[in-house]
């Protein structure tokens, strides 16, 4: 065999100690030959024992596991792209800290990889909440067929792959690194994958959706960024206007466009409508923010997906469009407001 690992994993982790036992441990049941995975775990200014409880881990099936430790926290796209750096590996596989993988789900995409001879492989994932799991199937209904990566991006009002932004979900060519569709976007705290995802599939290599549903995704985590509310929250902005620089530079930006608006429409909903209660400094940053992003768009696309929406939404971001909508109309600020 060859000296060169057939895996790296890309690890991020931010006190993680209560799980990154259980995902560690779920790496060390995927290959029979430990030196054919490397593991690049990224300890992003931990103040607890995240380092130390992964460092026990060399001698305890990941001979490969390499700890990098970061003094002050930088975010997990940032991590990602320092341990990329480093990662020798065949193919590259990216894993949060909270998550875990089944058994052998790694070498079972390694197959799928070098079956279908494509750039990279998506799959399904196991959400995980409490003691409930779901398969959430990636939304490509074409299944083990080496697709061009922009044919999963249409239609507008179906979910593709584009709105299936996982890095996690997946196996990547580690050639792939050279022109940059390994990487994501500095300084995001959160929805780093979503520019992410939109230059994949407007300019990677082929790829397949494979049934590999190996990866078990916790959610509710109540650190996770998906669960804060402060401003790091609010990164959904820069990254879906990211997106869109990207987009604007596509031979058919013109015809992918409306499924972009029709992404950010519903992502302002979500965060105006369904977010719990937010400082009030925040809700008038998301109000802000949110209304920077729809005018980003050309009127005429952002109209287009209003109307595919119900009516008290189309009134909510047709006034936020419009300037009359403020922080006190996002419904659990108001109650905040009044409180305060």
């Amino acid at each position: 065999m060859s000296d060169r690992p057939t895996v790296t994993v890309v690890l991020p982790a931010l006190n993680a100690e209560d799980y990154i036992g259980v995902c560690l441990a779920s790496l060390t049941r995927q290959f029979e030959d430990p030196s054919e995975l490397e593991v690049l775990l990224v300890d992003d200014g931990s103040t607890d024992s995240t380092g130390d409880v992964a460092q026990g881990y060399r001698t305890k099936g990941l001979p490969g596991l390499v700890v990098l430790r970061n003094d002050t926290p930088i975010g997990a796209a940032e991590c990602r792209n320092r341990a990329l750096g480093g990662a020798s590996g065949r193919y590259i596989a990216y894993v949060d800290a909270d998550d875990w993988l089944a058994p052998g789900h790694l070498p079972s995409l390694v197959r799928s990889i070098r079956h279908h001879g494509c750039g990279f492989v998506r799959t399904d994932q196991i959400r995980i909440t409490g003691s409930a799991r779901v398969l959430r199937r990636a939304p490509e209904p074409r299944r083990g067929v080496v697709l061009p990566a922009r044919d999963s991006i249409l239609p507008v009002g179906e979910q593709t792959m584009v709105d299936y932004a996982y890095v996690w979900a997946g196996l990547y060519d580690a050639s792939m690194a050279q022109d940059g569709f390994l990487s994501f976007e500095s300084g995001l705290q959160v929805a780093a994958d979503r520019p992410w995802v939109w230059r994949l599939h407007l300019d990677g290599p082929s790829f397949a959706v494979v049934d590999a549903p190996g990866y078990c995704y916790r959610r509710g985590v109540t650190d996770s960024l998906t669960q804060i509310l402060d401003l790091r929250r609010l990164d959904f902005v820069p990254a879906f206007l990211r997106a869109k620089q990207i987009l604007d530079q596509d031979r058919d930006a013109e015809l992918f466009l409306p499924k972009l608006a029709r992404a950010v429409t519903a992502i302002v909903q979500h965060h105006l409508l369904a977010t719990p209660d937010m400082a009030p400094s925040v809700v008038d940053e998301l109000v802000r923010k949110s209304r920077q992003l729809l005018r980003a768009f050309p009127d005429e696309q952002l109209r287009g997906q209003l109307e595919k929406t119900p009516q008290e939404r189309q009134f909510l971001l047709g006034r936020l469009l419009d300037g009359t909508f403020t922080p006190d109309d996002v419904p659990h600020a108001r109650d905040e407001r009044r409180s305060a």
